[in-house]
Formats: structure tokens, sequence, C-alpha cells
């Protein structure tokens, strides 16, 4: 009897021993993981480039499409006398919010990369039409460049917007990041052309035509 219970407790010991032991070497694995993370990320923030973040900011080929089409509607009422000016403007704004809110994104990554320089000033005061046409014309860069040839690109590019300072934009792959010196380079020759919303979507609409012709 006394040697069962011993035997017993020897059992229980090892079994104590092996579950603390897996459970030290697997948080010590954990913590060596969050460590070499925060090593690397670190790393990255230090590092010299001076990319900006923007997947979150191009706009997909679906959306650019949808809004392309409803400002094709809105600039046939105004054109044929059914909608005024005003509401035209109106419907527009509502209708490019989408690149309104990713350009103000936009902007605010420009003034972290800026931030205390000579350019702050300049990124502080962007419109929002000029901020939704800097958008526009990042995104059908690069998602364009996925199923249209660049001189394509280029060409109504240089038809629509009378820009021609972007042409280094146009990498193939996935989007991820773009230098902040570039896009600062598009927004500053948007901004030379004060469009309003009706001008913002006529040169919408005449860059899709010249990609569909």
């Amino acid at each position: 009897m006394y040697l069962c219970y011993w035997v017993k407790c020897l059992v229980i010991l090892l079994v104590s021993f092996f579950v603390c032991n897996c459970s030290y070497n697997d948080t010590t694995y954990q913590n060596k993981t969050k460590n070499d993370n925060l090593k690397a990320k670190s790393k990255s923030n230090t590092s010299d480039s001076d990319d900006i973040y923007i997947y979150d900011i191009v706009c997909d080929l679906e959306l650019i499409n949808k809004i392309a089409a409803d400002l094709k509607v809105i600039i046939y009422q105004r054109e044929n006398k059914q909608i005024s000016d005003f509401v035209a403007n109106q419907k527009i704004r509502f209708v490019v919010k989408p690149l309104v809110f990713k350009g103000n994104l936009l902007k605010q990554r420009l003034l972290e990369e800026y931030k205390g320089k000579d350019q702050e000033v300049m990124i502080n005061s962007l419109d929002d039409v000029t901020l939704a046409t800097s958008v526009f014309t990042i995104s059908v860069l690069y998602k364009l460049n996925e199923n249209v040839s660049k001189e394509r690109i280029i060409d109504c590019i240089e038809m629509a917007f009378g820009i021609t300072t972007v042409k280094q934009l146009l990498v193939g792959g996935t989007v991820q990041l773009l230098t902040a010196s570039t896009a600062l380079e598009i927004v500053v020759a948007i901004g030379k052309r004060y469009l309003g919303y009706i001008g913002l979507a006529y040169v919408i609409i005449k860059f899709i035509d010249c990609i569909d012709a």
C-alpha cells in the first residue's frame, strides 16, 4: 500500500515537471518572437527611405469606374439643362466623396513626412478637389498599369490632366509604397490647375473615355 502511494507521488511529480518545462519553453519562444518582431519594426521605422504607405489610399478599378459612370450622368444632365450648375456641383461633391476621403489620408501621410519642413504649409493648404484628383491619378496609374500599356496611360494622362510629371509612378506589381517626393510632385502639378468639382468631373470622364477608346 505504501509502495503504491509513493509511486503515485513520483508520477505526479514527473508530470508536473514536464508540464512546467513545456510551459516555460513555449513562453520563452513567444517572448523571443515578440522581441524579434519589435526589433524588425524598430529597424523599419528608422529607415532613411521617404516611402509612404498608400495601399489604403489607392482606389480599385470597380470604384473608379462607378465614379466615372455616375459623373457622366451628372454632366449629361448639366449639358442638357436638366440641372443647374449649383445642383451639378453638389451631386459631384457627393459622388467623389471616396476620393476626397482618401485624398485626406494622402494629405496626412505627406504632413507626417514633411512635418517642420517648408512644404508643410503648402500641404496644409491643399483643397479637397486637388486631393481627390491626386488620388484618382495615383489610383489609375497603379491599377490600370496591370491591364493597360504604359504608353496608353501616359497619352491619356497628358490629354486629360495636362501633366507629365507622374510618369515615374508607372510600376507593375502590388501597390505598397510610394515615395513622398513623387506623391508631392503629383499634388503640386495638379494644384497648379484649378479645376473645381465640375472641372474634376470632366477630367475623370475624359481620361476614362480615352482609356476605353
